[in-house]
């Protein structure tokens, strides 16, 4: 059982207490809401270290290899990098502080959440498939040492495919939410 499934039964505990306007149901409703922008947070902080080091270190190669073809490298993680950080910025919009005043509006905001994150999820096959492709093409075309291009499309491989389990694991939760949703409102 995922921490979501966890949460997601946490609050159907409350919902179907007796008492619905009881401390317990608001503050459950609260935490669970609460804690997904802190854990949305926490994120963007590990997201942001990692982007800090890898520009460093993309830096540093730089300048220890200088040449046209490291200029051309280093300007193409540049342009990959500000189009992830586009990307990821647009996708969270409106997720930093959500608001939910009620169950309906906290399972509205966590729906929200999922849909965004699948989002994201095909957003990286898309992008993993054109790195892919180039990739392929970098090794068929070009003089470059060949093992650090099949590492980076194993990892690509990897990733899709970690990318496409949890989607299916995130499409069922937000299935369960849904089903959740319309319990709410059939009992409004």
């Amino acid at each position: 059982m995922t921490q979501t499934d966890v949460e997601l039964q946490q609050l159907r505990e409350v919902w179907n207490q007796p008492d619905r306007e009881s401390d317990d149901r608001v503050a459950a409703l609260h935490r669970a809401v609460a804690g997904q922008a802190r854990r949305l947070r926490l994120m963007l902080a590990g997201e942001i270290a990692i982007t800090a080091v890898s520009l460093v270190y993309l830096y540093l190669v730089w300048r220890r290899v200088p040449g046209t073809r490291a200029a051309l490298i280093t300007a193409a993680a540049l342009v990959h990098t500000a189009v992830i950080w586009t990307y990821a910025v647009w996708n969270r919009r409106g997720q930093w502080n959500p608001v939910a005043v009620t169950l309906l509006d906290a399972v509205r905001v966590r729906r929200s959440h999922y849909r965004r994150r699948l989002a994201a999820y095909r957003f990286v096959v898309w992008l993993a498939a054109i790195e892919g492709t180039l990739l392929m093409l970098l090794l068929l075309f070009t003089d470059l040492i060949r093992w650090p291009i099949v590492f980076v499309l194993v990892f690509l491989a990897s990733a899709v495919a970690w990318t496409i389990a949890d989607g299916r694991r995130l499409r069922r939760e937000l299935g369960s939410l849904d089903e959740f949703a319309r319990e709410i409102e059939n009992t409004l």
